[in-house]
């Protein structure tokens, strides 16, 4: 299959360079992909992150189909879109592509921006945690 051959690589060519195998993986393009789970699973991937923009249910969706909210430019309407999501049991995952990202100029998030969002799930209480943080406290 050309996803693990791929991450075979990849993981031989981190292991070169000597950094940290990853454990995490975002499908290319965003959406999930069912027959790629099993590739993930034997490469060392234990989670996995998709464009589903919806809340990700920490007890009920798979760790290899989280979804996410994108968050591209400075949309502010995207962001307290996204974050309207946020239930009980129900996490939203945000995705900041770059701050700024200069490679990607479709999808650039500015300093001040970003800073303005983190600014605003603070004063409204959110908890807010890295993607690692979170799966090192429940492993």
């Amino acid at each position: 299959m050309q996803c693990e051959d791929e991450l075979i690589q990849l993981n031989e060519l981190l292991k070169s360079a000597e950094i940290a195998q990853p454990v995490s993986f975002a499908y290319s393009g965003g959406p999930f992909s069912e027959i790629a789970v099993p590739a993930l699973k034997r490469c060392g991937i234990t989670l996995a992150r998709t464009t589903e923009p919806r809340a990700w249910s920490v007890n009920d969706d798979s760790l290899y189909r989280i979804p996410s909210f994108q968050q591209q430019k400075d949309d502010e309407h995207a962001f307290i879109s996204a974050i309207s999501h946020c239930q009980q049991n129900k996490a939203v995952v945000l995705v900041f592509h770059g701050v700024p990202d200069d490679v990607h100029d479709f999808v650039p998030t500015s300093l001040p921006f970003f800073t303005k969002c983190m600014r605003h799930l603070s004063e409204n209480s959110y908890r807010v945690i890295g993607m690692n943080e979170y799966f090192q406290s429940v492993r």
